[in-house]
């Protein structure tokens, strides 16, 4: 498998473990933050090994690559300030989420083409 297509496929993943905690926030704030920060961390040791990937094929796609660091780090940011109090707040972080990833998906398609 492509270092691409391994990072497209561990950031579904998360978006899978992100669908799950919004079932978790239902079912108790305090089991669902404990979730979140659990989903968190394991996205965080993903964007860690995906950067790493694209740092390993940056040598074929140098100034394509600076376009997908904002994406990252925007989608860390989202993370970071993740703190879900509530289930709309929730609902609207996966939203971004999601548009964010839809969008570096695309991205890194359109790289993987130009090969």
């Amino acid at each position: 498998m492509k270092p691409i297509e391994t990072v497209i496929e561990g950031l579904r993943k998360a978006a899978i473990e992100l669908e799950a905690f919004q079932v978790q926030a239902a079912l108790g704030k305090a089991e669902a933050k404990d979730k979140f920060a659990e989903a968190r961390k394991k996205f965080n040791t993903l964007l860690h090994e995906a950067e790493i990937s694209l740092d390993k094929t940056a040598s074929d796609v140098k100034e394509k690559y600076k376009d997908v660091k904002p994406m990252l780090e925007s989608i860390k940011v989202q993370f970071a300030l993740g703190k879900a109090e509530a289930r709309d707040l929730v609902d609207e972080q996966r939203k971004n989420f999601n548009n964010t990833l839809n969008k570096l998906e695309s991205f890194l398609k359109t790289i993987n083409q130009t090969k």
